[in-house]
């Protein structure tokens, strides 16, 4: 995420340092709002989607 900030800093350098880096850090604000709903209920999801291969070998047990 530096990385993606910077770059919008720099986009914005015809406004002052401090207003680029208020307008560029609107982009870390997903990144947060993800880390505060994994805190609240992200992390009690006991069983997420599987994946293709997870299943591909569920069915081939399955026809065994």
């Amino acid at each position: 995420m530096p990385i993606v900030y910077n770059s919008f800093v720099e986009m914005n350098s015809s406004l002052s340092a401090f207003d680029a880096m208020k307008l560029a850090y609107w982009v870390l604000i997903p990144c947060f709002a993800y880390i505060v709903w994994y805190a609240a209920h992200g992390y009690s999801i006991k069983e997420w989607k599987q994946n293709k291969a997870e299943s591909s070998v569920a069915v081939s047990e399955k026809a065994n």
